[in-house]
């Protein structure tokens, strides 16, 4: 949709128009914002990578950033860590894919009621097979951060010195168990993102606040000026659609819904 030069249809059928579904329509998102070299070269190679055989070598935030919603799913599929991985592998590297694994595995502890400290631990227990050492000592020094003293953006910038997946998982575990109240989001974003690489810190500290809090939390003259919030609140509510519903019918039930699958066209 943004026009970038390379990327090729991946569905199966040639003469069906590309890209399709509802989302294509969505004239905002043909806009580039900003840029993710990594992303783009790797939708360029003419292969999509998987977690076994990935096409990319980054290690950047962007597999974190994009695969956080995965964690959501957890009352429909047993493990969407394994999701996070599949998405994030398309265009990353595995040690970003298993940070990827982890911030699903934090939502879903965080979206069931467990407090930032205990969702943290749990998911380094539950997703220690597809880390490295690096990301258990990193997210523990985050929290033991956040326990001794008041928010220190020092401190936040030490945890993030880069743009990369895990520490950007690092930086938005130092925020959000910093601020865990739910009248702290504002205050724990404008921290987030006042930092180097905050933009991706902000938008993993929300992820994870959000879950814990969910949307009514939210700054509602923040969500209010948002360009595209009626797209992921769209997105939101057609998600629980599809696990809950099914409108697009199944093995043993018809469509409810007779242009589900135009909307979403799952090629």
């Amino acid at each position: 949709m943004q026009g970038i030069p390379g990327i090729k249809e991946w569905h199966a059928f040639a003469d069906v128009p590309w890209p399709d579904g509802w989302l294509a329509q969505v004239s905002a998102l043909a806009i580039r914002r900003g840029s993710a070299p990594a992303t783009v070269s790797a939708l360029q190679s003419g292969r999509l990578g998987t977690v076994e055989e990935p096409s990319g070598a980054s290690i950047g935030a962007h597999a974190l950033t994009r695969t956080l919603p995965t964690g959501l799913i957890k009352w429909w599929l047993s493990e969407p860590e394994k999701l996070a991985m599949e998405i994030a592998a398309l265009t990353h590297a595995p040690a970003a894919a298993g940070v990827a694994a982890l911030g699903a595995t934090i939502v879903a502890n965080l979206a069931n009621g467990h407090e930032v400290g205990e969702a943290v631990r749990s998911s380094l227990r539950d997703c220690q097979t597809l880390l490295n050492h690096d990301a258990n000592s990193v997210l523990a020094s985050a929290l033991a951060a956040s326990n001794e003293r008041s928010p220190d953006a020092s401190a936040l910038a030490g945890l993030a010195p880069k743009a990369t997946a895990l520490a950007s998982l690092a930086g938005a575990t130092y925020v959000a168990a910093s601020f865990p109240e739910p009248g702290q989001i504002r205050d724990a974003l404008l921290f987030a993102a006042s930092v180097p690489h905050g933009k991706h810190i902000a938008a993993a500290a929300g992820a994870l606040l959000g879950s814990a809090h969910g949307v009514d939390a939210l700054p509602t003259d923040w969500i209010s000026r948002l360009e595209l919030g009626w797209v992921a609140d769209t997105l939101a509510r057609d998600m629980i659609s599809e696990f809950a519903d099914s409108p697009s019918g199944g093995e043993y039930t018809l469509a409810s819904d007779s242009n589900w699958m135009s909307r979403y066209p799952g090629w």
